[in-house]
């Protein structure tokens, strides 16, 4: 996983947190960078204390923002100092009673109730309730808790864009001042209902943004925000029985088109050679797009590769490569660089090798098959289901494409290490015509 060092700036062996101010509000905030001194040279500690920084300042800037658009902007800006006042006055309450015998914690209250009076003068009773419910902590906001689920996330920045699409989508529907505790199954439900008649978004994606607002209710509940069930499972957006997988193996007819395709100059060789590779090896497209040579080892038996960080605790793995990717191996070890394939442009938002590969691909594909779930990762469907055709075992199999062995036997008490994998390995083999392609040359029709 790529090191974080998103708004961090190391100056005199010490990091600092930063945060530049979009221009738009610079002058209602009084600054071009919000700026805090971190007293680490930890790279780990520095990550962990600009959280609550980073949060704070993007809060401030997104009340700078709707302040300028929101009428009630200022009347939530409120509420949330009285929680503040509520939240200190809690902190001193075992010596709450002063010495006339009042209590700082009750005068807090009191004066949030003449609030609330003041509120209900010039606006509905509705957003008096909820000017009250925030400002004595019984209500939180959304849009101002949120984002520190996302830097307390730990998974792919790809992942994390995701989630946080999925969190500002229900905003904007639901509004920026929803609250945690509004948000019922069927409030929910209602959402999930707009999506599906707005008719812009697949099921599928729908279930994602789903499983985006479940696993940050999950955090909630985890942080004590709510005690509430998650509203956002079960909504039955799931596929239906009997549907056919969303990835298939390709067809014979198929592998030897896209073998022999036209994937312009630019990647003439570097796509026909990681999809030679990957019906070899069933490996994912980043495995072969992130490898670097040092990672290949020539043993007596032939090419062995040893991979990475490739998803899974399973995916580390040492594997014999089949005697027919030889020559694309000698062929790039002679090549320049570190990297078995040198010269891609990094990409996206994990800032992949892969990805403008994939990309390019995908759009050559489509000129060849529009078959849904034909994609790159098909080819690791493919090689899968051809050792399964040669009987070659599901549990040599997992252990040549890195899928985890759950059994007690084969999965806890065998890693594996006497398995005989360049034998199974060089059973793979899908016919004269295909064969002769992988371990040929390319040539475009």
């Amino acid at each position: 996983m790529p090191v974080d060092k998103r708004y961090l700036w190391k100056r005199g062996g010490t990091y600092s947190a930063v945060f530049d101010v979009p221009k738009a509000v610079q002058a209602a905030l009084g600054t071009k960078r919000f700026v805090k001194a971190l007293g680490t040279s930890s790279l780990s500690e520095a990550n962990r204390l600009k959280l609550p920084l980073v949060m704070e300042w993007k809060r401030r800037v997104a009340q700078a923002h709707k302040s300028a658009t929101d009428p009630l902007a200022g009347l939530w800006k409120a509420a949330l100092e009285w929680r503040q006042a509520v939240l200190a006055a809690d902190t001193g309450r075992e010596h709450e009673e002063d010495e006339y015998g009042g209590s700082n914690h009750v005068e807090v209250l009191e004066a949030i109730d003449e609030e609330v009076d003041r509120v209900l003068l010039k606006h509905p009773p509705a957003v008096a309730e909820q000017f009250k419910a925030v400002a004595t902590g019984k209500a939180t906001f959304i849009q101002e808790t949120y984002e520190l689920w996302l830097n307390q996330f730990e998974g792919t920045e790809q992942t994390r864009s995701q989630h946080e699409a999925a969190v500002k989508r229900f905003l904007v529907w639901a509004k920026s001042t929803e609250t945690i505790e509004a948000v019922t199954r069927k409030r929910a439900g209602e959402y999930v209902n707009a999506l599906l008649e707005e008719g812009h978004l697949s099921r599928r994606t729908i279930q994602r943004h789903c499983s985006s607002l479940s696993s940050l209710w999950m955090w909630f509940r985890a942080r004590g925000y709510t005690e509430q069930e998650n509203p956002w499972r079960g909504h039955g957006l799931s596929s239906k029985k009997g549907k056919a997988p969303y990835r298939r193996a390709y067809d014979d007819e198929t592998i030897l088109k896209l073998l022999q395709a036209d994937y312009g100059e630019r990647y003439k060789d570097t796509i026909p050679d990681l999809i030679r590779l990957a019906l070899l090896s069933g490996a994912r497209l980043e495995v072969f797009c992130s490898l670097k040579k040092a990672g290949i080892e020539k043993r007596e038996d032939g090419y062995w590769a040893t991979i990475e960080g490739d998803k899974t605790e399973a995916g580390n793995r040492t594997v014999p490569l089949h005697s027919a990717a030889s020559g694309i191996i000698e062929r790039r070890l002679n090549g320049s660089g570190e990297y078995l394939f040198e010269g891609l442009e990094p990409g996206g938002p994990d800032r992949k090798r892969s990805w403008n590969v994939g990309k390019m691909f995908r759009h050559h594909r489509q000129k060849i098959t529009t078959t849904k779930g034909e994609d790159f990762h098909a080819f690791r469907n493919t090689f899968i289901a051809c050792m399964e055709g040669h009987e070659v075992p599901e549990s040599t199999t997992k252990l040549l494409v890195g899928h985890k062995r759950e059994s007690m036997t084969y999965g806890h008490y065998s890693k594996g290490e006497r398995v005989k994998l360049r034998e199974a390995i060089e059973k793979l083999d899908y016919g004269p015509q295909i064969m002769s392609l992988i371990s040929g040359t390319h040539t475009c029709n």
